[in-house]
């Protein structure tokens, strides 16, 4: 079975990104951690820069595992202020400025640099799951919480504390923390419609693209099946699309998405027992990994 090694350095990822090349009130950095996630690293930039959350702009979550390369922009902040910003196990590096924010839009793809325990087989494409770190101990439980006004409970695994003003107390929290765990219930599901479409976890031949939706209020279904699975889904869930109209967080309300049920895997290459490899946006190293294990399991039978 493939595992990854031990070590932060056995799993490396980088973002690719297109930055601004016009000057601007914008400082873009290159970020490198070992074992940060993204949102905590924004709260000790926030602190440690004395600014609003609202000056720094990114391009996509990653979790603590291993080492990660980010760019961020930052608001009306200069080279020097950042060239005396100290963080264990980060290195900042300052670039140029931009006129534009970095957002969730930015981020083309991602490069990964993994090492695994034995020698590895290549595969070309992925069923394109969201893999288990979207979902963290509680994240698919607070996001349904969310959307049924449970928020005396939302609030309570979230903070492991009771309140008679819950909605008040949620509405101080940080509001991508708050979206990130309504996403985690809506990639939760999209996992299970597509499980059921595909009838088994994964398939040995490819099975033909297509767009599924994550789950909202506005969503469209352009495949019956798909449509189907998902009523039946939400069914058992006892919930309907308009549970995703949250009126005591208005801004939380999202326009449905669609997610690609294939991705290819690009510019794969083997060295020893490392591999290297490109996803778009959104997808997971782990599902990679998975993939390889199934396929493996599958050959040696």
């Amino acid at each position: 079975m493939y595992k990854t090694k031990e070590k932060p350095e056995d799993f490396i990822v980088e973002e690719m990104i297109d930055l601004d090349n016009s000057s601007g009130p914008y400082l873009y950095i290159k970020l490198t951690k070992k074992q940060w996630n993204t949102l905590d690293i924004i709260s000790i930039l926030q602190k440690k820069l004395h600014i609003q959350r609202s000056q720094i702009g990114y391009a996509g979550l990653k979790d603590k595992q291993g080492i990660t390369t980010q760019y961020f922009s930052l608001f009306r902040i200069t080279k020097k202020q950042i060239e005396g910003l100290k963080i264990k196990d980060v290195v900042i590096k300052p670039l140029y400025n931009g006129s534009k924010a970095i957002t969730l839009g930015s981020l083309k793809a991602n490069k990964f640099q993994i090492k695994l325990n034995e020698a590895p087989i290549k595969i070309d494409f992925i069923e394109n799951y969201f893999g288990e770190q979207r979902f963290s101990k509680n994240n698919i439980q607070i996001g349904k919480c969310l959307i049924t006004n449970n928020f005396k409970t939302a609030y309570k695994l979230i903070t492991n504390q009771e309140s008679n003003q819950p909605i008040n107390e949620l509405r101080k929290l940080d509001f991508h923390l708050l979206s990130l765990y309504l996403s985690a219930y809506q990639s939760y599901l999209w996992n299970k419609v597509t499980e059921t479409y595909l009838e088994t976890k994964y398939s040995t031949i490819e099975p033909k693209n297509i767009q599924i939706p994550l789950i909202s209020f506005d969503a469209k279904f352009k495949n019956k099946k798909i449509e189907v699975i998902y009523k039946n889904i939400l069914k058992e869930e006892n919930i309907t699309k308009q549970n995703f109209i949250i009126k005591q967080f208005p801004e939380l309300i999202n326009i449905s998405k669609v997610r690609d049920l294939i991705v290819k895997i690009l510019d794969f290459t083997i060295e020893d027992n490392k591999i290297s490899f490109t996803l778009p946006k959104g997808s997971y190293a782990t599902i990679v990994i998975e993939k390889m294990n199934y396929l493996k399991n599958f050959l040696n039978k």
